[in-house]
């Protein structure tokens, strides 16, 4: 087999690997490379239907993409209770998954949870469980629906919510229990406590 085609089947592969993502970001994100990778093979095999399909697609995902990183979205914190039904179906519903990122955590162990839903445009996107003490909130859970994770929901709630200075929070900690979790806490602004092994602390001061 000769590089065009080569670059054909790369092309299928990166089309194939959008189809598989959770987020709709990276969804549109793959879907663009791929469908351009396809263009371009349809042009260098003089296959026209191929190309100008694949090009109305690159341009579609675009016109999506922009709509997605222009929308003005809209946050709200709703605070909920832990053993609410709707908290219980979504702790059972993504359950592998929050036990990946948050493998020790077991929130129903703790005395006086807080608990709140993070809605998105008035859809439910995740949410966090946490405990206070005095001027430090302990962050336990703080969890994103797979469909949803493009940090938006994180710089949120830890920049833009005034959930924790609403509470008189001066510092906020959380345990990274995952390497995706480490990563994600160090984005949002989280940094390691030298003192205690996978423990990151955000100061509010």
């Amino acid at each position: 087999m000769g590089w065009i085609e080569w670059f054909g089947y790369l092309a299928s592969v990166v089309v194939a690997l959008s189809l598989t993502m959770n987020s709709i970001v990276k969804l549109r994100w793959f879907n663009l490379t791929g469908a351009a990778m396809f263009s371009g093979y349809g042009f260098l095999i003089s296959a026209l239907p191929v190309a100008l399909l694949n090009a109305f697609i690159v341009l579609a995902n675009i016109y999506h993409l922009f709509g997605i990183y222009r929308r003005p979205d809209r946050f709200h914190l709703v605070e909920t209770r832990l053993t609410d039904p709707l908290m219980q179906f979504w702790m059972d519903h993504y359950r592998p998954d929050i036990e990946g990122y948050f493998p020790d955590v077991r929130p129903e162990g703790v005395d006086h949870p807080v608990c709140s839903v993070v809605l998105r445009n008035s859809e439910p996107v995740g949410f966090m469980i946490g405990s206070q003490t005095d001027q430090t909130f302990e962050v336990l859970m703080d969890y994103v629906f797979p469909a949803y994770r493009d940090f938006k929901t994180g710089h949120y709630l830890y920049r833009q919510s005034g959930f924790f200075s609403a509470r008189g929070v001066r510092r906020v900690l959380a345990h990274a229990g995952s390497e995706r979790h480490r990563a994600y806490l160090q984005r949002m602004g989280f940094r390691p406590d030298a003192q205690s092994p996978g423990r990151f602390e955000y100061s509010l001061v």
